[in-house]
């Protein structure tokens, strides 16, 4: 029961993404992955970027393209999510989700 709960934890944040080929990408590295805001005053998306772990990796070679479709999953973000006070330990954030 225990191995189930990690399991559906690892999936919480799952990300598919396609990036030229990279021959040394396999299953079970990990990778840094620095996504985009909407926001003007911040650059870069604080609870989907970070790192993750490879779940899936296919290498595609099709005459002169070579690109890698990678499946990644992460356990958690480093921010913390606001309007959970009270739902374990959750405080209002400062980015005021």
């Amino acid at each position: 029961m225990h191995r189930n709960s990690e399991i559906k934890q690892l999936e919480s944040f799952r990300i598919s993404v396609t990036v030229p080929g990279v021959t040394n990408l396999t299953i079970g590295n990990m990778v840094n992955l620095n996504l985009h805001s909407f926001r003007k005053e911040q650059p870069r998306n604080p609870i989907l970027s970070g790192r993750y772990l490879i779940s899936e990796c296919i290498h595609n070679f099709n005459h002169d393209i070579y690109k890698t479709d990678l499946t990644l999953v992460k356990d958690a973000s480093n921010v913390p999510f606001a309007g959970l006070d009270g739902i374990a330990g959750g405080s209002e954030g400062e980015f005021g989700f």
